[in-house]
């Protein structure tokens, strides 16, 4: 067998994926997965066109390529994804994080970075808005919490491999008695909040792969997940602290009128920047 070099890499990867995805999408997929399979900046490639590619690295490659070809998100192919300037492991118990929480977790730092706070993210799946405020509010104290044991190990290995110190617990939003005696200043969360008939609205790569569990909730029952999460931040936000949810685009007025009627002040809705509505800010009232 002749050697495989660099830019045959380059030269297979377009070959296999060609029909499959548009050129810049193959343009994007060849970074992506050469810097994680060979674990080099892709701009090497062209300084060392001629290096070869060992047989293992191969191997991964045909793997890498077979599982996006037949319809894998790439981030659970290649098994992380880049969120926040952190280096996240996925796989298919947790959801891939999307630029809109990026965006939720960009307002939150903004509007606390000086401070001190305690935060809980409640339905941490990754851990990537927990690891994420940790790391970008400094003196902060971090928890996450989740029902899923698969999702809280992959939460901790990536605190590991970022070098952050959260704490991850599992526990049921519906019965969280884990938390029983904790208070924080923040709360932030990203549940479920797709309604089961929009499922045909979305691509079959998510439907396939992602778990539904953290996406999807009953048509009768939208806003099921909040309410839980409302009721137990009521009880368990610290005087004058903040809410901070992202949202389905269509409840945004249910959404705002369940923190008014529950006795939460300063509630805001708020764009994505798709201009879209996708996120709901409140301060307790305690």
């Amino acid at each position: 067998m002749e050697p495989v070099t660099l830019s045959d890499i380059l030269k297979i990867i377009s070959q296999k994926l060609e029909g499959v995805f548009n050129a810049d999408e193959i343009q994007s997929l060849k970074k992506l997965i050469v810097e994680s399979i060979l674990d080099i900046p892709y701009h090497s490639v062209f300084l060392n066109p001629n290096d070869e590619v060992k047989p293992e690295k191969l191997k991964e490659f045909d793997r890498v390529l077979t599982d996006i070809i037949a319809g894998q998100p790439v981030q659970y192919a290649i098994g992380y994804t880049h969120f926040f300037d952190l280096k996240i492991k996925v796989n298919p118990s947790v959801l891939i994080p999307r630029p809109e929480t990026e965006e939720l977790v960009s307002l939150v730092v903004k509007e606390n970075r000086t401070k001190t706070p305690t935060i809980l993210d409640i339905g941490t799946g990754s851990g990537c808005i927990a690891l994420a405020l940790a790391n970008t509010i400094p003196d902060s104290r971090v928890t996450g919490i989740d029902i899923s044991d698969d999702a809280l190990t992959l939460a901790r290995e990536n605190a590991e491999l970022n070098g952050l110190n959260v704490s991850f617990i599992k526990s049921d939003i519906f019965n969280p008695l884990a938390l029983n005696n904790l208070h924080f200043d923040i709360i932030v969360s990203n549940p479920p909040y797709v309604r089961e008939s929009e499922k045909p609205l979305m691509k079959s790569n998510v439907l396939d792969h992602e778990p539904h569990l953290a996406l999807f909730v009953p048509d009768e029952k939208p806003l099921i997940f909040y309410e839980a999460i409302v009721n137990f931040a009521f009880n368990h936000l610290n005087r004058d602290g903040q809410l901070y949810l992202e949202i389905n685009e269509a409840l945004g007025n249910e959404v705002s009128e369940l923190l008014k009627s529950n006795g939460f002040n300063d509630v805001r809705i708020l764009n994505d920047f798709r201009d879209r509505v996708r996120f709901a800010v409140a301060k307790s009232s305690n």
